[in-house]
């Protein structure tokens, strides 16, 4: 008796197995991509100076202490940063608006720190003149000086604000409600060399 003879193997044949599904290809290739790419770009390393992330600004605050109104300007960055130093200055009784655009100003006040995230000063009475530095220096040793002078004043309800700053000019708010303080203020990113 002989055994029944049986047709050999065939290969697969693609077009009985259906349409292949190039988008679904193309996605899941683009999600491989994004899983190996993904630690690269979020690497938590230190941000690069002058980059946004270490952008610093002036919040000013405004509020009541007692009998007199009183002011906060706390420098910090847009994001969390650890600054090398940060000088404010604080100008007092100066003539409004300031002449000179603010270089006649005199800042008996400073008040300095080291290796901080921030810097907070209080003062008041009103008129007055803020001038800030904040350095950043990032791990290759890249630096990045952000400058501001600002004066202030109180009228009736709201804070008038003049930008002393030549760059700040026009990119600052003049006058802000009393009631929507805190608000922070640009400083500007100048030149390692020039300083403000």
């Amino acid at each position: 008796m002989s055994l029944p003879l049986r047709d050999p193997p065939r290969a697969a044949n693609l077009s009985t197995a259906g349409p292949v599904q190039w988008p679904l290809i193309g996605v899941a290739t683009l999600l491989v991509l994004l899983l190996l790419l993904t630690p690269s770009l979020l690497s938590p390393g230190s941000p690069v100076a002058g980059s946004p992330q270490t952008q610093a600004v002036l919040v000013v605050y405004f509020g009541a202490a007692g009998n007199r109104t009183q002011a906060e300007f706390q420098v910090q960055g847009v994001e969390p940063a650890v600054y090398a130093h940060i000088s404010v200055g604080i100008a007092r009784a100066l003539p409004w608006p300031p002449v000179d655009g603010g270089r006649a100003l005199s800042f008996g006040r400073w008040v300095n720190t080291s290796n901080e995230f921030s810097n907070s000063v209080l003062a008041s009475p009103m008129p007055l003149a803020v001038n800030v530095t904040a350095i950043f220096t990032d791990r290759s040793g890249g630096t990045a000086y952000y400058v501001g002078l600002y004066a202030f004043n109180v009228s009736g309800s709201s804070l008038v604000i003049l930008a002393l700053t030549p760059s700040l000019m026009g990119n600052a708010p003049t006058s802000l409600p009393l009631s929507e303080l805190p608000f922070p203020l640009p400083l500007a990113l100048v030149p390692a060399g020039s300083r403000g």
